[in-house]
């Protein structure tokens, strides 16, 4: 929620594939597909429908949404024992810091095939990823896949809400209290 930060609690979780899996708490709603997906000038890139869960192929194009870098696209050039991602024009980077558990999607088939765990510098451009399956499989879960006959309707959220300020960071709270 808004006053604590606290929306789900954490069940189960594996440091090894840098995944865990929380309940939410009843009053907050969620729906099966990712949101913000849509080019600086409006338009939309992409609908967000997941439509389940399956393996990365080498080569392949994928795609995902990044609490710190939003959409970028990338090719999977390589599928073991980690999935690497390189960006794909005009991305010049996957993810940065704070992208971490975003869910990598092949373009293809709308499937998860990753879970974002690093990049591969500071700064770098590649993107690296656990393949689903163990992530899913160490879980106990299984994908949602988007319900197209639903509209969503998550507490009256706008993809596009801009302006909305999030909950402090635990630094920007620990700054306010020592400039008291």
């Amino acid at each position: 929620c808004c006053v604590c930060n606290e929306i789900a609690k954490v069940v189960v979780g594996d440091k090894n594939l840098d995944c865990a899996i929380a309940r939410l708490k009843p009053d907050v709603k969620f729906a099966p597909k990712i949101r913000r997906i849509k080019k600086n000038d409006g338009s939309v890139e992409l609908t967000g429908v997941i439509a389940g869960s399956g393996t990365a192929v080498a080569n392949e194009e994928v795609w995902k949404v990044g609490a710190r870098t939003g959409l970028t696209r990338g090719t999977l050039a390589q599928i073991a024992p980690h999935l690497e991602i390189h960006p794909l024009a005009p991305f010049t980077k996957i993810a940065d810091h704070g992208d971490s558990g975003s869910v990598v999607v092949s373009r293809n088939t709308s499937n998860v095939v990753g879970l974002l765990w690093a990049i591969d510098k500071e700064g770098g451009p590649l993107g690296l990823a656990k393949p689903i399956g163990p992530v899913l499989a160490v879980l106990g879960i299984t994908i949602i896949p988007t319900d197209l006959s639903q509209a969503y309707d998550v507490a009256d959220w706008d993809e596009d809400r801009l302006g909305v300020t999030r909950p402090p960071s635990p630094e920007a709270v620990f700054a306010a209290i020592a400039a008291f």
